[in-house]
């Protein structure tokens, strides 16, 4: 199989994965969110952000590393197991002492053994990195769709099953980590390698000295990304998180996810080029292309139904959630274009220029920050956009300088799928002050008709995002 066969085919089953995780995240969590309150959501959010920090430093960059080495034996694959599982061990001690002091920083004593317990996903997480990375390298994203899917289907009805006999936020704690285990387990059940607990030294600092940058980068961006969860988790309240939390699943559900249907493919494919300069820019402006003209459209319509939507699926306690979800929204739009463009960086082995540049993002953070303690969340979420988009110019220009891809080059490709995403989203949202119904009969109607102009505008403009679309289904059709 070609290389564009893989990636065509890789592409497929990661979109299968993905729209199906996606579909089922969006299942459980509004049975979850109807089950459940705003503060046990905040709760799990106050403490995610240390666990999330604490898997930067068991992945190390060495994910990535393993997948743009061109060859990697045996050594390598042990050596990052060793280094994973000793290092999530030793992390997990640190949060387990830690954990009273975080529960007076919130002043939530019951977070405590929430965190100690929530802390075990790292060492289960560490046991399967390295057969993900050997599944990503051989581009078999039809395992790991597979095992995604039953893992959050499992972990997904033992969260429902517990919240529904009222162990209130243990119930998402209980979520996080069975995913872990029921992933583990299958990995490891289906994967012919088995370590040797060998670390060898040279394999390591030649993994590390890639996968070094990429964790500083890495612990740099996972702190931007959820320090506003401290922030409201310690300044307002768990309720207040609650909301943001939500708001920020549903926003993350078509944009992150469905930029990671390529991205996580692209990465190992996009290696293999590396060398071609030609082959790498074309691969480079077609994933931009392809990707944001997706989520241009389906951000467009969450934050124009976002109000009905909430109300529909998870009732009117969540209605903040509503406000905060069509603010987001922006910066779920500008997302999947700083993605591609640190990946790009990545592919060509700048990782030390990806990690300066984090260095200045997280800069802004402060001001954004302040903001929030000073105006109020919204004042914060605007401050964040404004901090996306100079993300964005900002990874942007240092990829297209590498790669040739300019930044007027990126405009000029996105620009159709962004001006069909504003007209859809403006039409859509505008019915909500002419249509005085029911939340589900406004909610119907929005979606039939901004699914009417999306296809009037394919039909009528033909994007080259959505010709390219077709090709790439026709051709796994035709296979």
């Amino acid at each position: 199989m070609s290389i564009k066969e893989k990636f065509i085919n890789g592409v497929m089953w990661s979109g299968v994965a993905q729209f199906g995780i996606m579909g089922l995240e969006f299942f459980f969590g509004v049975i979850l969110a109807r089950l459940l309150s705003p503060a046990e959501f905040g709760i799990l959010g106050m403490i995610t952000v240390f666990i999330m920090i604490a898997y930067v430093f068991i992945n190390a960059g060495f994910s990535q590393a393993l997948s743009r080495k061109p060859v990697c034996v045996d050594d390598d694959f042990s050596t990052v197991f060793v280094f994973n599982l000793v290092t999530a061990v030793f992390l997990f001690v640190v949060l387990y002492l830690c954990a009273p002091l975080v529960s007076a920083f919130y002043e939530v004593p019951q977070i405590t053994w929430l965190l100690r317990v929530l802390g075990l996903s790292l060492i289960i997480s560490a046991f399967t990195i390295v057969q993900k990375s050997q599944l990503e390298r051989a581009i078999n994203f039809k395992l790991l769709s597979k095992i995604s899917i039953v893992s959050t289907v499992l972990s997904g009805s033992i969260a429902i099953a517990m919240a529904y006999m009222g162990y209130g936020v243990w119930s998402l704690v209980a979520k996080f980590l069975s995913r872990e285990l029921f992933q583990s387990i299958i990995l490891w059940m289906t994967s012919k390698w088995k370590t040797s607990l060998h670390f060898n030294r040279k394999s390591f600092d030649e993994l590390f000295g890639f996968g070094s940058k990429l964790l500083i980068s890495g612990l740099l961006g996972t702190i931007m990304n959820n320090v506003y969860y401290v922030i409201i988790g310690k300044f307002f309240s768990p309720v207040s998180l609650g909301y943001y939390t939500r708001a920020e699943l549903f926003n993350k559900l078509p944009s992150e996810s469905l930029s990671g249907i390529v991205t996580s493919v692209a990465y190992p494919t996009l290696a293999k080029v590396q060398d071609d300069p030609v082959k790498l820019k074309e691969g480079f402006r077609k994933i931009l292309s392809i990707t944001s003209f997706v989520v241009f459209v389906a951000m467009a319509g969450l934050m124009a139904v976002a109000e009905p939507f909430i109300l529909t699926l998870i009732g009117e306690k969540w209605l903040m959630s509503a406000h905060y979800l069509q603010m987001l929204g922006v910066i779920g739009m500008i997302y999947p274009l700083n993605s591609i463009n640190v990946n790009m960086l990545n592919v060509i082995g700048r990782s030390d220029l990806y990690m300066n540049l984090q260095f200045i993002m997280q800069l802004l953070i402060f001001p954004a920050g302040l903001l929030g303690l000073k105006y109020g969340i919204d004042a914060m979420i605007y401050a964040m956009i404004v901090n996306a988009f100079i993300g964005y110019f900002l990874f942007a220009f240092h990829a297209g300088k590498h790669t040739g891809y300019t930044i007027l080059e990126q405009i000029k490709d996105f620009l159709p799928g962004l001006g069909t995403a504003i007209l859809m989203g403006v039409v859509v949202y505008g019915l909500s002050y002419f249509l005085k119904t029911s939340n589900v009969l406004l909610l119907v109607t929005q979606i039939l008709v901004g699914v009417a102009i999306l296809l009037v505008c394919l039909t009528f403009f033909k994007p080259k995002a959505f010709i390219e679309i077709k090709a790439i289904a026709q051709m796994f059709l035709i296979k």
